[in-house]
């Protein structure tokens, strides 16, 4: 819709499960990509399934107090209770469908095998303390991509919340960098 033949990707989390579609599918649409807080693959499937049945059959209140603690680390849930506040509202008012259906699509994904053709410059951002997409998940992208490079943050699986300027911070410098031959 906006008519641009190519753009820098930056997903956190799903998105970043979106943007590994991409650069397997349409790698000329996309310059540079960043990969945070993700995974290729996320079993098991029945921890998706029990997320689907609890958001379809008791409402995402339910779901909530347990996505709050994989996304935020405690010291960043007691030092800032109104930016967790924001994230608890969203939650509430999510409909339970559509987060049913995210569960559905991130279970039945493996893109283990397909990200190993990605040729654009990719930059991996994990959570050291992220126990939704935990390090080596990250790792695991940062390996298989050629030439693909990782910053890990002190965060849990909202790095780009909890520590909002080393994230911004790293995406910039990876934009901007100038980049060398990519060999690995």
């Amino acid at each position: 819709a906006l008519e641009l033949e190519q753009v820098h990707w930056i997903g956190l989390s799903k998105g970043g499960m979106i943007g590994q579609w991409l650069l397997t599918h349409a790698p000329e649409r996309i310059g540079r990509a960043v990969l945070a807080n993700t995974g290729s693959h996320m079993p098991p499937p029945d921890l998706w399934n029990q997320r689907i049945r609890t958001a379809l059959d008791k409402g995402m209140e339910e779901l909530t107090p347990g996505v709050i603690e994989r996304w935020f680390t405690p010291e960043f849930r007691a030092r800032e209770p109104e930016t967790v506040q924001k994230i608890v509202r969203m939650l509430h008012t999510t409909p339970a469908h559509g987060y049913a259906g995210s569960c559905s699509a991130i279970r039945d994904m493996d893109q283990r095998e397909s990200i190993r053709s990605v040729t654009n410059p990719v930059l991996v951002v994990v959570g050291s303390r992220d126990p939704a997409t935990p390090p080596e998940m990250g790792k695991h992208i940062a390996e298989t991509i050629r030439g693909a490079r990782i910053v890990t943050l002190d965060a849990a699986h909202l790095s780009n919340i909890e520590q909002a300027e080393a994230f911004n911070q790293a995406v910039i410098d990876f934009l901007t960098a100038r980049l060398h031959a990519r060999s690995r």
